[in-house]
């Protein structure tokens, strides 16, 4: 058996590092605190202009912790592939009401108070420095947009009343994680952590809800208010707003769980199901990092849920199988250790947090809930077995099932056929350690596969 056992762990070694190499890729005064000397750090702020357009001033305090000067400064900008039907991510004939535009439009643009030239390819804007920035110094840089939103039900769009801001400033990409195109299926990117402060003015009667905690309120008598919210280690800020929104709160030890929903059926479900969950997934993973966990329903299509640090967007139409409520909670809770705290490239590795927070998922549903786990029925008939699989890249897969299929359910699978292999316990561990070593930082597919080359030999 322990021979058995040995060849077992030798072939999935060996398949990984073969799969892996055959894809490469190529206020009277506003509340803010001083930018930290240490730490990258984003100040916002928002002002709401009317449902799809915002005025936007956003600094980023940037640190160079590398071991080389930094010469250009690299920002993803997706809202920019929704300014052409042939760029977004979503299908023009998929728009609710007809295609329509959404854009970043930056009018001004500072380095330390001089002022840069942004160059733009795709949804990629660069910024060249006139003085590189030395290893352990830093930059200010300012940036004075202007955010127009698409008439869209997705998690960057307007619609129906809600407001989803997902992937919605400039945000600070590492060299070699940068990217020019939109992805037509997966998540677009990973940005490292960094702590925010994001202050946004409203009319009165809009409820907000963000990543961050709110620090302070102010009204005016102009009928508007502002709203400034605080969160630390984020890799992004997300923010759903809404008049609709209507918001009910609990807790989990010292964790305050938001729900802002469209209407309260099922909220009573959800609110249990998110904490079921949170406390499951810290006996197993470790302790969820951040003082508040907000789920927010929108009109999202095609997804069921997509996962931010501290936020989560759910799919309004999942409240009417609470099964389905259920499994997408329990996924989208999981992306708060895989993704959030552990992160990885999701273009190119997606499999890392995908399948890790599919499998934590189905271990919930089986364990917790007492269900078997439905890896899809049609499970056969979309997968590709020899031209693609779970390693692959976004750009690899046609279509969103696919990509599903593959990256979701096969990486599910192979997490736990390796659970069977070396026992539950020692799975949970793994994970644990896992979750404690690479914490705020990321993973790649080589160094997974060096963990799991050492648990599988000890």
């Amino acid at each position: 058996m322990a021979m058995v056992r040995k060849v077992f762990a030798i072939l999935v070694i060996i398949v990984l590092f073969a799969l892996y190499y055959a894809y490469p890729l190529n206020s009277p005064e506003p509340h803010w605190v001083d930018f930290s000397a240490e730490d990258t750090s984003y100040r916002l702020e928002v002002e709401m202009v009317s449902a799809r357009e915002f005025k936007v001033q956003e600094q980023v305090f940037v640190v160079n912790k590398g071991k080389k000067p930094l010469k250009v400064l690299r920002f993803q900008v997706f809202p920019k592939a929704f300014a052409d039907p042939d760029t977004g991510p979503v299908n023009p004939e998929d728009y609710p009401s007809g295609w329509s535009a959404g854009n970043i439009i930056v009018n001004d643009l500072k380095v330390d108070e001089k002022k840069g030239t942004p160059y733009f390819d795709g949804v990629l804007m660069s910024v060249p420095l006139e003085k590189p920035i030395q290893p352990g110094e830093s930059r200010v840089v300012t940036i004075n947009f202007l955010l127009k939103m698409p008439k869209l039900n997705y998690r960057f769009g307007s619609y129906g009343g809600i407001i989803a801001l997902g992937d919605w400033y400039p945000v600070l990409v590492n060299e070699g994680r940068q990217i020019t195109a939109y992805p037509p299926v997966g998540d677009p990117g990973i940005a490292p952590v960094a702590d925010y402060q994001v202050e946004i003015t409203v009319p009165e009667e809009y409820t907000v809800v963000t990543s961050g905690v709110l620090e302070n309120e102010r009204s005016s008598v102009t009928g508007r208010k502002t709203l400034l919210f605080k969160g630390d280690s984020l890799r992004n800020f997300a923010v759903v707003m809404g008049k609709k929104l209507q918001v009910k709160r609990t807790r989990v030890g010292n964790t305050e769980v938001e729900y802002a929903f469209i209407n309260d059926r099922q909220v009573d479900t959800a609110l249990a199901t998110i904490k079921r969950c949170l406390i499951f997934y810290e006996a197993k993973f470790g302790q969820y990092p951040y003082p508040k966990l907000t789920v927010a329903e929108t009109y999202l299509s095609p997804f069921q849920g997509v996962e931010y640090p501290g936020l989560l967007m759910l799919a309004h139409r999942v409240k009417e199988n609470e099964d389905i409520l259920q499994r997408v909670l329990a996924h989208e809770v999981a992306h708060q250790w895989w993704y959030a705290v552990v992160g990885n490239d999701q273009v190119r590795e997606p499999w890392l947090d995908e399948s890790l927070a599919t499998y934590a998922s189905k271990i919930f549903i089986e364990d917790v809930l007492k269900r078997q786990f439905n890896f899809g029925s049609s499970l056969h008939e979309t997968a590709r077995a020899g031209e693609i699989d779970f390693l692959s890249p976004v750009v690899e897969f046609a279509s969103r099932e696919e990509y599903l299929t593959h990256v979701y359910y096969g990486g599910t699978m192979f997490w736990t056929a390796l659970e069977q292999q070396v026992g539950k316990e020692r799975m949970f561990e793994f994970l644990r350690n896992i979750y404690e070593k690479y914490r705020f930082a990321e993973i790649t597919t080589v160094q997974m596969q060096q963990e799991i080359n050492r648990l599988v030999e000890q």
